[in-house]
């Protein structure tokens, strides 16, 4: 058996920063295709209402919400991640150095 006595701040701040970039890319490109399927519903509902300009409107909206989300939402969760990433790794190396650490069995 091994122990996993302290986990270095940076790798894992790192590593988290682009796992959470990348999960944060998925999760969007899911929202943003849910967001147009939604607002091209709405724009042709409005559209049988006789709402020629406002459907329009709707439609260019939910793109811009659509494609403003898939470029923030990979940033925001990298950050988040490095940030989350700096935080679980120093709280590890402060309850490890009381306890002891993980023991691991490695080959």
């Amino acid at each position: 058996m091994k122990t996993l006595k302290k986990i270095d701040v940076m790798s894992a701040a790192k590593f988290m920063a682009v796992m959470y970039a990348i999960i944060s890319l998925i999760m969007a490109i899911f929202a943003a295709l849910f967001a147009n399927m939604l607002g091209g519903f709405a724009g042709s509902m409005m559209m049988q209402g006789g709402m020629g300009y406002e459907a329009n409107m709707m439609q260019g909206a939910v793109g811009g919400f659509s494609l403003g989300a898939l470029i923030m939402a990979p940033i925001m969760g990298a950050i988040g991640g490095f940030i989350g990433g700096a935080i679980g790794a120093w709280i590890y190396n402060l309850v490890a150095g009381w306890m002891g650490g993980i023991k691991l069995e490695l080959e």
